[in-house]
């Protein structure tokens, strides 16, 4: 169940039924950042919708009730295994509608986050097979 808008009011609703029903839903987004490089993965393709796709370090919806930093740190460590304790930094929020294949659609307020570290060393990533993350890669922006 993730924050939804039906008829005006913020509920929570299954993940599924909001992309085929294209509801505004809240969405976080991280990207971590070590010098001119940020961290990008390629979405496997079993994904139910944008397969393949290259994106930032990680995204998700919160939990109902689930604030967004708590969001960004439990989602990094889902995805990428990465516990660390520095500091999430809230860059802005954005939102976008997207039609993203399959009858489904991303109607998404973002709240987006940095995780910025000095070495890529520092950061010891260990996928999850259960996410199913294809790829891994640094590039430079």
């Amino acid at each position: 169940m993730i924050p939804a808008w039906e008829n005006g009011k913020l509920k929570p609703i299954e993940k599924l039924e909001v992309h085929k029903r294209a509801l505004r839903h809240k969405a976080v987004s991280v990207f971590l950042i070590s010098g001119s490089e940020t961290l990008i993965q390629q979405r496997a393709l079993s994904k139910y919708h944008t397969p393949g796709l290259w994106a930032n370090a990680c995204c998700t919806h919160p939990f109902w009730e689930e604030q967004p930093v708590d969001c960004a740190k439990r989602r990094l460590d889902e995805e990428l295994g990465i516990k660390t304790n520095l500091d999430f930094f809230y860059r802005d929020q954005i939102e976008y509608k997207a039609n993203v294949g399959n009858g489904l659609v991303e109607y998404e307020l973002v709240d987006i986050f940095t995780l910025n570290v000095d070495k890529k060393s520092e950061i010891k990533i260990s996928l999850n097979a259960k996410v199913a993350i294809l790829n891994l890669l640094y590039t430079t922006f």
